[in-house]
């Protein structure tokens, strides 16, 4: 499980822009943008940019990754508060399935392939995009007593041209090759809305939290899979032409939950163990 948590507003001006330069061609840029957006400072934003790329030991394997995270805070008064927050995500780099054991982890008649072989092709490509949004409610009616409420939707999108290896052939050198087009859409929706409360019976001290939730998958795949030419591990000849793909998968599916929720922190005592 990971709990993704977003930079929140602050109510004073804040600027950030930073730049890496790394082994690799690798390169990164971020820019971070913060403070009040009216003069009450009633409403907060903030803006986060990141961009980068590089390469890797791996020939023709470069990535290229970008992120966009906008917040707004709005106080409505002293006890509520209303966030909206968004998130795009791209992610662009080709497709590796490694190279054979033989001319790596063991010996080679044709000698050692070099770790830097790409066997897939320039057509390869494996990339993903992330678009979310979500509101975040909160009302304090008592130092004790708070509601909150979140709903939020993410759609994933990942479009993946592969190459994958197969089998080396007895000459220790020629490896066939196959090739999918695959495509998969990932709706989410989540909706979760919660009490949280202290109090006291007696001399025994309750922190309560109660709620409902409701999660919402909607998943799509379409996927088609043929025969590519094969390659010469020692000598790769790239472009070389592909064989007709077969439909071999259209599928959706849905899954929906609800729940309820009641968990009481119980203290007896004022020691802590």
């Amino acid at each position: 499980t990971i709990n993704l948590v977003s930079k929140k507003p602050l109510e004073q001006p804040f600027y950030e822009l930073e730049a890496s330069i790394g082994s690799d061609d690798y390169y990164r840029g971020s820019l971070d943008v913060t403070g009040p957006l009216t003069p009450d400072a009633k409403v907060l934003g903030r803006l986060n940019v990141a961009i980068d790329s590089n390469g890797t030991f791996v020939d023709f394997f470069d990535t290229r990754r970008y992120v966009v995270t906008p917040r707004l805070t709005w106080k409505i008064n002293d006890k509520a508060n209303l966030s909206l927050d968004g998130q795009y995500f791209y992610l662009d780099k080709p497709f590796d399935t490694g190279l054979p054991a033989k001319g790596t982890v063991f010996s080679n008649p044709n000698g050692r392939i070099p770790r830097s072989r790409f066997l897939g092709d320039f057509e390869s490509s494996d990339n993903s995009s992330v678009h979310r949004i979500g509101l975040d409610f909160d009302y304090q009616f008592s130092d004790n007593w708070q509601l909150r409420s979140v709903l939020s939707a993410s759609f994933l999108n990942l479009d993946r041209f592969q190459y994958f290896t197969q089998v080396l052939q007895a000459d220790d050198r020629t490896m066939t090759r196959g090739f999918s087009n695959q495509r998969f859409d990932d709706d989410f929706y989540n909706f979760d809305t919660y009490f949280t409360g202290q109090f006291s019976t007696g001399k025994v001290k309750h922190k309560l939290v109660t709620g409902i939730n409701f999660y919402r998958l909607d998943s799509f795949t379409v996927s088609d899979f043929g025969t590519a030419t094969p390659i010469d591990v020692f000598n790769p000849i790239y472009n070389q032409p592909l064989g007709s793909a077969t439909p071999s998968i259209d599928a959706s599916s849905t899954v929906d939950v609800l729940g309820l929720y009641v968990q009481d922190e119980v203290n007896f005592s004022d020691k802590v163990i």
